[in-house]
């Protein structure tokens, strides 16, 4: 059984997505995956300390009230802030479960110098520290939050079937749009990772690779693009998490 019997799944996922922990874990359990592979590394903790949680969600607190008397909204934020933060490496968590549960391998696929190195270089190109603070002005409510989430997973459903432009229509989407297409996610650092993958896949013919990532590196941007585009030979097959 050879190369061209493996099969690769780009899972593309939101990290704030409030579901994200039961639907990526549906999506494993139907693909049912020999190796799950991530974006990350080896070090990333399967979620925030919960003396971290607390403290980012009194600065939180304390930068909405200022000038702001409406303590139903600002409560209805600080409700959402907490779950958003409290949700993030959810993929961390899920899919080493997955792996520990069926004895499927799992590898963390980015070494921690260059996945810091590629966040360096997005902060000078986007202003990274500026989206972060957007978001912390933004956030509404869960309901809006994870309905800006959907929002996101139908434009991206839309660009995955069309090859078209992804389009914004929430607060969030509008942001992380420009976040996820800024140009330090799909050049050195996406190159990098399809090698790995593709390392893998030639290492492990006839499996079945899942390979668990933000969605938008299942875009298709050739040349140069994406791991999608830089895996094209191979023949992947994308799947939403919103799907499950």
């Amino acid at each position: 059984m050879g190369l061209n019997k493996t099969r690769i799944y780009i899972i593309g996922t939101y990290h704030g997505d409030l579901k994200g922990e039961r639907r990526l874990a549906a999506a494993l359990e139907q693909i049912k995956p020999d190796i799950v592979t991530m974006e990350g590394h080896e070090g990333l903790p399967d979620g925030l300390p919960r003396n971290h949680v607390n403290l980012l969600t009194k600065r939180f607190i304390k930068e909405l009230t200022s000038g702001n008397n409406d303590r139903t909204r600002v409560g209805q934020a600080a409700r959402a802030f907490r779950a958003y933060i409290s949700v993030q490496n959810y993929e961390v968590r899920v899919s080493r479960e997955y792996a520990k549960e069926t004895g499927a391998a799992f590898m963390a696929i980015e070494d921690a110098h260059s996945w810091q190195a590629a966040y360096d270089v997005m902060d000078e190109e986007f202003d990274l520290i500026g989206y972060l603070k957007s978001k912390i002005k933004t956030l509404g409510s869960r309901e809006r939050l994870q309905a800006d989430a959907d929002a996101l997973y139908a434009s991206l459903k839309r660009a995955y079937e069309t090859g078209q432009p992804l389009e914004g229509t929430g607060i969030i989407e509008e942001d992380d749009i420009k976040l996820g297409c800024a140009d330090a996610l799909v050049n050195d650092r996406d190159s990098g990772l399809s090698q790995t993958l593709r390392q893998i896949a030639e290492a492990n013919p006839g499996k079945r690779i899942a390979y668990v990532c933000g969605a938008f590196h299942g875009l298709d941007r050739p040349p140069k693009g994406t791991i999608y585009s830089q895996l094209a030979d191979l023949k992947p097959e994308r799947i939403l998490i919103s799907d499950y």
